[in-house]
This record gives structure tokens, C-alpha cells and sequence, in this order.
């Protein structure tokens, strides 16, 4: 969350109101808009995983696509959960042989209690409620998600980045 400390200490209010004008919005406004209005999140080419995905699957495509967790979608592509390195760090605690095999149902049946699954938003959800709620969660990305929880985009610290400063 090194990204988020960043973003607290350079988001000042002279970037946020020049943003803001090259928008055509007032600072306020632009806070309220929202992300789906703003155009920020990726909704294209998403790495997903199905609860059927073996787990060495699921350590390819984190390695490949350069990525520290990956959303779990039911049958329907309703988002579930997470699969992440830290689930990665409590299989490798045990038989990595037999783990590597196990699917990403069986491994996030396998987390402890307290392992905790990735934060939802929606495109409605304005700007100045996901920045407080990255700060609030202490999280990397929040996943969009339809009304019926079906799957969407994702949303990253670099995404945020990306808009306020560049």
C-alpha cells in the first residue's frame, strides 16, 4: 500500500483542482463523479479464475500477468472471492506438491478464518467514495460488479494513479 501513502502525500489540492479543470469540473464535482462517467478501471481482458482452476494454474497466470491476486467467479461469473499471494505464502507453509494440484475452491476452503476476500464496487460508485474506501480497506484493487454480483473490471492504486496524475 506504498502506492496509497503516495497518493495521500501528492494528491494535493492544487493536482486535484487541475484535474478537476481539465474535466470541466469543480473539485467537488469532480469527487462525485463517477468512475464509470470517468472512464477509470480496466473491463477488458481480465485474468479470472473458476473454482475448477488448479492452483499451479493460478501461479502462471499471477506470474504472467504480473499480478498479486486474481478474482474467483462461480459458474454464472458471479464474483466470489480472491486468490492471492497470501493464500499462495499458507500453501506453501504445508505439501506443495499436493497443494499444486488442489483447485482454488479447495484452497480458499483451506484459509485461515480471518483470510479476508476482495472488496466490491460498483461503475455507479462515485470517485471520492473509492479513494476513501482504498485508504479505509488498505487494499491494491476493488472489483466492479453488476447488481446480481456478476463480475465487471477492476480497479488498482495505479489506476487511481494513472488518472489524478496523468
Amino acid at each position: 500500500v506504498k502506492i496509497l501513502g503516495f497518493l495521500r502525500e501528492n494528491l494535493t489540492t492544487e493536482k486535484l483542482m487541475k484535474k478537476a479543470m481539465e474535466n470541466g469540473l469543480s473539485e467537488y464535482k469532480l469527487l462525485q463523479s463517477t468512475l464509470d462517467n470517468l472512464g477509470i478501471g480496466t473491463f477488458k481482458d481480465l485474468a479470472v479464475l473458476e473454482f475448477s482452476t488448479p492452483v499451479a494454474d493460478c501461479l502462471q497466470t499471477m506470474a504472467r500477468r504480473r499480478l498479486t491476486e486474481l478474482p474467483v467467479i462461480d459458474p454464472e461469473g458471479k464474483f466470489v472471492d480472491v486468490f492471492s499471494r497470501h493464500d499462495v505464502f499458507e500453501l506453501s507453509k504445508r505439501d506443495r506438491e499436493a497443494n499444486s494440484k488442489m483447485s482454488v475452491l479447495e484452497a480458499i476452503h483451506k484459509r485461515p478464518i480471518d483470510g479476508s476476500m476482495g472488496h466490491c464496487c460498483r461503475r455507479q460508485d462515485c470517485l471520492g467514495a473509492i479513494v476513501d474506501a482504498f485508504g479505509r480497506f488498505k487494499v491494491e484493487r476493488m472489483y466492479f460488479v453488476s447488481d446480481k454480483n456478476q463480475l465487471e473490471g477492476v480497479i488498482s492504486l495505479s489506476d487511481l494513479l494513472r488518472f489524478f496524475l496523468g
